[in-house]
């Protein structure tokens, strides 16, 4: 499963053990994508979709990294160390992750302009779009620079290595513009 976007929480995740009434085999991993809730809210507020990656699937406890698969709004969801998120199947609690740090909004910033820039090292655009991209990028326009980024690859109509495909996948969840028209021109063209 390839879930797009950051995974701002990081920690340890702690696989509750079988005769507890945790899983009878260990995830595969690298990504598993189920539900949670923090544990001092509960489920019946605070159930909502969770992601786990980055795990060693066969040792009890490693580290990983996670988030709620949309975006949460609602204060339920706001995760602030320490804290544990209880990972379950359904209502069945199978895994603790002690979340011990969130990236913030400007290590995210970071992380989106270093995705971007790397998709422009790997993509040719016409010097004009990749200047005005720069442009962008060295003033934190992060937004404006993905949308002059997909915009001249949709208009150049050619296929991308799935290197940036990923990167601006992942730039375009974590600044929630994945309903880019070009952004979606973008992905729909496939190597032929």
């Amino acid at each position: 499963m390839d879930i797009l976007g950051s995974f701002p929480m990081h920690g340890e995740v702690e696989w509750i053990p079988t005769e507890a009434g945790g899983r009878k085999w260990p995830h595969p991993g690298p990504t598993y994508a189920t539900v949670g809730w923090r544990e001092r809210i509960g489920p019946e507020t605070g159930l909502a979709s969770f992601v786990l990656r980055g795990f060693a699937p066969t040792w009890q406890r490693s580290r990983a990294d996670g988030r709620w698969l949309f975006n949460q709004a609602d204060a339920v969801f706001v995760v602030s160390p320490p804290e544990v998120v209880i990972v379950a199947e359904g209502l069945r609690p199978v895994a603790r992750f002690y979340v011990d740090d969130v990236d913030g909004r400007e290590e995210t910033w970071a992380r989106i302009e270093a995705w971007l820039r790397e998709v422009l090292d790997g993509v040719r655009l016409p010097e004009s779009a990749r200047a005005m991209a720069v442009e962008y990028l060295d003033h934190n326009e992060l937004g404006l620079a993905f949308e002059g980024i997909v915009e001249a690859l949709a208009e150049r109509g050619r296929p991308i290595g799935p290197r940036e495909r990923r990167l601006l996948g992942d730039a375009a969840v974590d600044m929630n513009l994945t309903d880019n028209a070009d952004w979606k021109r973008v992905r729909q063209v496939r190597d032929s």
